[in-house]
């Protein structure tokens, strides 16, 4: 038996309308029996755990969006493979196809080390023709760089950075560069498309197909690749230092203070005093932290 994504929905909806039906039958003989006030609350039951074993194999074909992961299981203790879907839902069972299907428009190798021997001109992925097309666009950045500056060092430049070692995809192919590719050591792989069908090709990107196991969800917004973010996470973490040192303070006047409070009262007002206005301070920082980080 074969599910698509509308028939593993419709076999949700059939069970879910026979549990609906099975919670209705109950309360109707709650109300029948005379207990109206615990068939009110029948319906207010925590999540219920339902475990349904098929009588033969079948295969569920859904989108990678609404899969939230898949855990081998040990085989030599009897373990099975499980499959866990994004509302939660877990099905025990191999999963046959787990390649995903990329449409590239762009490389960032700025954080690689070595961005010649990225993986990414693997013959597996975009290969040597696409190296051929990021070192020469690569070059020329950091020649243009070098005559329009030649006393700067580029290592310095985020906006050179971004050019040289990030490379924007437009085509399906990339661009053939006479003799220049060679002094590389790569060849350009040369177009199959002519002058023709050059607005034809315009616009599409090429596909790499990756194993899912092989891939490792990586995020550019933190604080080590995004200026922003930098500025948000340290202003932030410093924000909240000032309001863990603040209320430490003010906690230590209300819980342990007693004594200067029967003894020199005036002393205590005026340390009370001190610490209401550091903790008006911080209060004020983050009246303008607030929009500066999270609403603009």
């Amino acid at each position: 038996m074969t599910l698509d994504e509308a028939g593993w929905g419709a076999f949700e909806k059939k069970i879910l309308d026979a549990a609906k039906a099975k919670l209705a039958a109950e309360k109707e003989a709650m109300i029948a029996s005379g207990n109206k006030k615990k068939a009110d609350l029948h319906y207010l039951v925590p999540d219920t755990t339902v475990k349904l074993t098929a009588s033969a194999p079948f295969l569920v074909k859904l989108k990678p969006s609404k899969m939230y992961g898949y855990t081998e299981g040990n085989k030599e203790k009897g373990e099975p493979d499980t499959l866990t879907f994004r509302d939660g839902t877990m099905a025990t069972g191999k999963l046959i196809d787990d390649k995903m299907t990329l449409e590239v428009d762009g490389v960032d190798v700025r954080s690689v080390p070595d961005a010649e021997n990225s993986i990414a001109w693997n013959e597996a992925y975009l290969g040597d023709a696409w190296k051929s097309e990021f070192i020469h666009t690569r070059d020329e950045a950091l020649g243009e760089f070098a005559d329009d500056h030649p006393t700067r060092d580029p290592s310095k430049s985020a906006t050179l950075q971004k050019r040289a070692f990030y490379l924007h995809i437009h085509s399906a192919e990339p661009e053939a560069h006479d003799g220049e590719g060679a002094a590389h050591g790569a060849e350009a792989k040369p177009s199959d498309h002519g002058e023709a069908h050059a607005d034809e090709a315009h616009g599409h990107h090429p596909e790499v197909i990756l194993e899912k196991k092989d891939i490792t969800f990586f995020s550019n917004f933190t604080p080590k690749l995004n200026t922003f973010y930098a500025i948000y996470f340290t202003l932030t973490g410093l924000h909240g230092l000032h309001v863990v040192a603040g209320a430490l303070v003010l906690a230590y006047f209300l819980f342990f203070d007693g004594k200067r409070l029967r003894e020199d009262p005036e002393h205590l007002a005026n340390r009370v005093e001190v610490g209401g206005l550091f903790w008006h301070f911080v209060d004020l920082v983050w009246i303008f932290l607030f929009p500066l980080l999270y609403l603009l």
